[in-house]
């Protein structure tokens, strides 16, 4: 029946107005977290064979060997490209594309599935405050507030963050270079330090905070308390995509996935025809299935009323107002 309720529509749940519809993309990334989970639960600190010997690597055959390929490939970028690609914490590869390895990115790599599962999983990073040393790991690409006037190119886009700012040994703070500490991609960390300053590009919210000194962290309208480390890790990063779990939290399983793919909790709040409460007792109420039907259409604005054909074809509905209805 014209006009169509949308795929996605579908796939929300019932108490959102959905009809709990599996989405063949968000369920094949669900299915993928048994081998997500334990890659980007270890990482690989000091000697490697505590690597091998963690919890979820060492009874599986085929992760251990995903995990080996992987850091391989990441030793090699590291031999060919020792100032740009040493990746202290290989999770970041996962989390953000433009640190991934160029043999790894295909749609025949091992890891196209467990990729593509990451990219649909919505990403919130406001809230995350990481260490001055794990925002310089990461490309420009990843910290953009907003989408900038001014395309970016390649180039420009996986440029590391490490080419245009240094860590301040003495406040363990992020400060730009100054113009003799430029060695890596000198014209393109010079032109993003221009682009910054110029508001050409906003910078997400968690690289702003490793620049703000600590007595002023608790100020303002959204206190931190700042990472002073030097370490490198994408825990908090991993935390807020709810991938890792710390305590007695909510362990990410393929219900949740796939409730956070469909319904996001960040973004522009979605206005549904009814509460919840009033979806579970539309569905609770006894009607034959064609009735059903049409009050469900009607709830979402999808039967072939007069102003509704008007609204989609103009050309052939020229008229909102019903032939069988005085105006």
């Amino acid at each position: 029946m014209f006009p169509k309720i949308g795929f996605s529509t579908m796939c929300l749940p019932r108490h959102a107005g959905g009809l709990g519809v599996l989405d063949p993309g968000v369920q094949q990334g669900a299915l993928q977290l048994r081998w997500i989970t334990p890659l980007l639960s270890n990482v690989p600190v000091g000697p490697l064979a505590t690597f091998w010997t963690s919890k979820g690597i060492r009874f599986s055959i085929v992760l251990a060997r995903l995990a080996d390929y992987f850091l391989h490939c990441l030793e090699d970028l590291q031999a060919s490209s020792p100032h740009t690609w040493p990746l202290a914490d290989y999770r970041l590869s996962f989390l953000f594309p433009d640190l991934r390895p160029p043999r790894l990115r295909g749609l025949d790599s091992p890891f196209a599935l467990l990729f593509g599962a990451i990219d649909i999983l919505p990403a919130d990073y406001r809230q995350v405050v990481p260490s001055a040393n794990t925002c310089l790991q990461l490309p420009v690409s990843a910290c953009l507030r907003a989408v900038p006037n001014t395309p970016l190119n390649r180039s420009l886009r996986q440029l590391r963050l490490s080419s245009s700012y240094i860590r301040d040994l003495g406040s363990n703070l992020l400060r730009p270079r100054t113009a003799m500490e430029f060695h890596v991609h000198p014209y393109l960390a010079r032109k993003f330090l221009r682009l910054v300053r110029k508001n050409h590009i906003l910078l997400a919210p968690f690289l702003v905070r490793p620049f703000i000194p600590v007595q002023y962290a608790s100020l303002g309208s959204h206190p931190f308390t700042p990472d002073l480390t030097s370490a490198v890790d994408a825990s908090p990063f991993l935390l807020s995509r709810k991938l890792i779990t710390v305590d007695n939290s909510r362990r990410l399983n393929s219900r949740l996935f796939r409730r956070l793919c469909i319904l996001p909790t960040s973004g522009p709040k979605i206005l549904f025809p009814l509460p919840p409460d009033g979806w579970r007792q539309f569905w609770k109420i006894p009607l034959s299935h064609s009735c059903r039907n049409v009050w469900y259409r009607l709830l979402h604005h999808k039967l072939p009323t007069r102003s509704n054909l008007h609204r989609l074809l103009p050309s052939i509905f020229p008229s909102p107002s019903c032939l069988n209805c005085p105006d």
